[in-house]
Formats: structure tokens, C-alpha cells, sequence
């Protein structure tokens, strides 16, 4: 998984990407006019809290884009990961959870495949 380093990057996500939000983060996806595979940003804001929980929240956010990035259903987009306040008071399951269900809703990636105890 590769990063988005520009600051054009981030505004061409913003200006023309599809908003997807939910508890923790909001998340922007634009295709890639590259086409050279997933590329992800990440974002905390001030309104985040100080300096150490704007770092966790990144840190959240790049763990639940790790763990998602081989189920997107087009490999060849930007991504970028907005924090948002709640997240630094939650687990890492909880805002990969909490994202995963975003995207599945809104259609992105696929859904996991349950596993049926028989």
C-alpha cells in the first residue's frame, strides 16, 4: 500500500472524490488517474485533540487502511482517511470495524467471507 505525499493529491480526493463517513473517520475515494494501485492519506485535524491523540488517530486510521486494502473492489484508487474526534478513545478493532461496515455500505469493498461452524 502506497501513500499520497502531495498536497494536489489530497484536494483532487476532496474536490471529486465520494464522501464516505461514519463514526470515526471521514473517507474520500476518487479513482486513481494513474492507475498504479491503491494509494492512501491519512488526516487528523487540531479539533482532533493535541499532538499524541492526533498521532494515535493516524495511527488508527493507517492500521484499519492496512487491514482493508485487499478487499477494495477497484485496486486503483486514492483514499484518504479523515480522523475525527472519537477515535482516539477507541480501540483499533473498533475503528476498523466501524470503517469497513462505511465501506461496505457504500459499496467500495467487498464484504468479508463468514466462515459457518458446523
Amino acid at each position: 500500500m502506497r501513500t499520497l505525499k502531495k498536497s494536489w493529491q489530497f484536494r483532487t480526493c476532496y474536490r471529486t472524490g465520494r464522501k464516505v463517513t461514519c463514526r470515526f473517520a471521514v473517507l474520500f475515494v476518487c479513482p486513481n488517474p494513474d492507475r498504479d494501485g491503491l494509494r492512501v492519506g491519512v488526516v487528523a485535524s487540531r479539533r482532533v485533540g493535541n499532538a499524541v491523540r492526533r498521532s494515535r488517530a493516524r495511527r488508527l486510521m493507517r492500521v484499519a487502511a492496512r487491514e482493508l486494502a485487499d478487499r477494495w473492489n477497484d485496486r486503483d484508487v486514492w483514499a484518504v482517511f479523515v480522523a475525527r474526534a472519537g477515535a482516539t478513545e477507541a480501540t483499533s478493532r473498533e475503528v476498523t470495524g466501524a470503517i469497513a461496515r462505511a465501506l461496505e455500505c457504500a459499496g467500495l469493498v467487498a464484504a468479508p467471507e463468514r466462515r459457518h461452524m458446523e
